[in-house]
């Protein structure tokens, strides 16, 4: 599952992260993967969220996710991953 950590209402922290569960209670980070797979935007006010993670008929995860630049403006990235781990360059959509 794709979730975004919101400690504090800290928007450098709210970045697209991979957690999973064997009960659908529990979650933890898959062994082998990194949490974050989305690093923090660069600016201070700027932010990831709202990701979505979904299963390609090719097997693939696709995270779908937008960046606010906290300015107004909204953009919205692709990345893809066979096995978790590794993850593509975010492609703009």
């Amino acid at each position: 599952m794709a979730v975004e950590p919101y400690p504090f209402g800290d928007d450098t922290l709210e970045n697209p992260s991979l957690l999973c569960s064997d009960d659908g209670l529990s979650r933890s980070v898959p062994e082998g993967v990194t949490h974050r797979i989305v690093e923090p935007p660069p600016r201070r006010g700027a932010c990831h969220s709202d990701g979505d993670l979904i299963v390609a008929p090719d097997k693939r995860l696709l995270l779908f996710y937008r960046y606010n630049s906290g300015k107004g403006e909204t953009t919205c990235y692709q990345k893809s991953s066979h096995d978790g781990k590794v993850w593509s360059t975010a492609i703009e959509l």
